[in-house]
């Protein structure tokens, strides 16, 4: 057992240091201060993930149904590879190789909750174009369709649309078979072809309300026109016809809750809306505008330099906006309260409800975004030429 003086003595060794750093925490001449805290974040854009995006691709990257088995998944054609990410981690799932000569052109790419669809340009001497089909566990190809005669351009298999046992193709009018194409998504099997005489330029198709709808612009290059045609998914049966009158058709065909959206890129175009059982004309608006996105309140459309809103039920425009310079014609998009859009500009946060300019930034990889931003999985995508990114959404970062 230690003496009472051992143990004093211990204690005094033991508060000798503790009585340096106090008096050292006291002094406040000639030490070196303590360390500013780290200011807090100010307003940005949470990322959640990254993943390298091949510069080839056309089509956007499409995201996975929520309740795809073994998780969401991504989508991104480029390349000679079709590449699966995790929806919640970026992890690669899966990369299936398409084509060892010619790159994955990818115009167009959907998913149901088993399998993803594309369609592909092979570049080679017979013109051969395909439409294809991976299994969503492992990149696995089920099925491919061939037709010949294709030629260079967005309008070999321009467009995509599904519903729940047929997807829908279209081909130009040089492609053999051409026209509006439905697959049973089992097997491939060509079920029907419809006799619509596409146009030479890019199609789009979309399915909703129990219909497939097809638009095509027709005529010269300087004084094109749009045709909206609606079909029979079971037959390919033509339901109904609308002519725009001028315009050449950008971006897909929409339809929201018995009303369809299309908007025309030329100067002397229009965003149209229509009803989807008639074709019956319900508004439109004067002016190019290139990209739109449809919400229950409001439709945004893209003009030369920027932004606007209308009310989705009766076209009158409730603001506009500008960047004061040319942007790259991504549709805007909303998430969480705010209106997100990608461009030359960088990332843009903006007011839904005024337009106003609440924050902007550059890509994390300081490029360009290009087309394709959409919302799913809680969370937006968006991509660059390098990069497909994962974004939760906009920090305000404002004071408590």
């Amino acid at each position: 057992m230690h003496s009472p003086l051992h143990n004093a003595n211990w204690r005094r060794l033991w508060a000798l240091p503790v009585l340096s750093l106090l008096a050292a925490s006291c002094d406040t001449g000639g030490g070196e201060p303590p360390p500013e805290p780290p200011p807090p974040p100010g307003p940005r854009l949470v990322y959640l993930w990254s993943g390298a995006h091949m510069e080839a691709s056309h089509a956007a990257p499409r995201p996975t149904p929520e309740d795809t088995p073994g998780g969401p998944l991504l989508l991104d054609a480029g390349n000679h590879d079709l590449v699966a990410f995790r929806a919640d981690t970026g992890e690669e799932a899966w990369r299936s190789r398409i084509d060892d000569t010619f790159v994955f052109t990818g115009w167009s790419l959907l998913a149901d909750g088993e399998q993803a669809y594309g369609v592909h340009f092979d570049h080679d001497e017979g013109r051969t174009c395909s439409i294809r089909a991976w299994s969503l566990s492992d990149g696995t190809e089920t099925w491919r369709r061939e037709s010949r005669g294709c030629i260079s351009g967005p309008n070999v298999f321009s467009d995509l649309a599904q519903n729940e046992e047929t997807a829908f193709a279209v081909t130009g009018p040089e492609v053999e078979p051409h026209g509006v194409l439905a697959y049973a998504k089992a097997d491939g099997r060509l079920l029907w072809r419809s006799d619509l005489n596409v146009g030479r330029n890019s199609t789009s198709l979309a399915h909703g309300d129990g219909r497939i709808y097809a638009s095509s612009a027709y005529g010269p290059s300087d004084d094109p026109t749009t045709l909206i045609t609606a079909l029979d998914p079971a037959t390919g049966t033509i339901l109904w016809e609308f002519s725009t009158g001028r315009g050449k058709r950008y971006g897909p065909v929409q339809v929201l809750d018995g009303v369809l959206y299309q908007g025309t890129g030329t100067e002397s175009g229009s965003l149209f809306a229509l009803d989807a059982a008639t074709g019956t004309e319900l508004w439109a608006i004067d002016g190019r505008t290139e990209s739109w996105s449809v919400t229950e309140e409001r439709v945004y459309g893209t003009h030369p330099t920027g932004l606007y809103a209308v009310d989705r039920r009766t076209g009158e425009e409730l603001w506009r906006m500008s960047y004061g310079i040319g942007t790259v014609s991504n549709a805007a998009l909303e998430h969480g309260g705010y209106l997100y859009h990608f461009s030359r500009a960088g990332a843009t946060v903006l007011n839904p409800n005024t337009g106003e300019i609440l924050h902007q930034e550059a890509s994390p990889d300081g490029s360009a975004f290009r087309k394709g931003a959409s919302v799913a999985h809680g969370r937006i995508y968006a991509q660059t030429g390098a990069h497909v990114y994962a974004i939760e959404g906009f920090d305000p970062a404002e004071a408590p």
